[in-house]
């Protein structure tokens, strides 16, 4: 536990962006992490793409348990994590290779509880190579619950400290923006957040 980090995906019927998301997400440059595919029940041919990945990488697990909703889904991801770190993707989604990599050494060399990088939408995924860009850190992060460009409340473009999310969960009666509350917990109880400008992650 020393350094890894633990990746929480909630999984719903996601077949028809699964795959990306999981190529995306195993072909991490950082040395340590462990993938939590959390199948909330689905009904489609989701769980059998997570199994295939697992067969494939010793490094994805999957979870599989009833349906409870996205809150519940990435709860149960945080109790399971073995990380020192933990980030969460949606089964939609595909981030760049070096993003953790990057976004965890930014973490240690600024002490910050959190790091928030850049959300871009795009229709298609398209690899860019990797350049080393600002990075922001401050005192003060509840300043930036409002800067564009980098969606401070959502819950999928960041890294957090396992110890510094401690006994916050997701709010398992919201099912709509229900990642907001969770964050700005965290905001509202961290000392300070790093914000680069060089990551990025692509939510479909």
């Amino acid at each position: 536990m020393d350094s890894r980090l633990s990746i929480i995906i909630p999984v719903y019927n996601n077949e028809n962006y699964l795959r990306s998301a999981l190529q995306s997400v195993l072909a991490q440059t950082y040395p340590d992490f462990e993938v939590l595919a959390v199948d909330d029940g689905s009904t489609d041919g989701s769980l059998a793409i997570c199994q295939e990945f697992a067969q494939k990488d010793r490094r994805l697990r999957i979870i599989h348990k009833e349906n409870g909703g996205v809150s519940s889904a990435r709860n149960r991801g945080i109790e399971e994590a073995v990380g020192k770190y933990i980030a969460f993707v949606d089964g939609d989604d595909c981030i760049d290779p070096e993003m953790y990599t990057t976004m965890i050494t930014i973490l240690q060399d600024t002490g910050a509880d959190l790091v928030d990088c850049r959300v871009i939408k795009e229709s298609q995924y398209m690899p860019r190579p990797y350049e080393k860009g600002d990075v922001e850190v401050s005192d003060h992060p509840l300043e930036y619950l409002s800067k564009k460009g980098y969606f401070i409340d959502s819950s999928l473009n960041k890294v957090y400290r396992r110890d510094f999310i401690g006994r916050t969960r997701f709010d398992e009666g919201i099912s709509y923006s229900e990642d907001k509350l969770f964050v700005t917990e965290l905001i509202f109880k961290a000392k300070k957040i790093s914000l680069p400008d060089s990551c990025r992650i692509l939510p479909g």
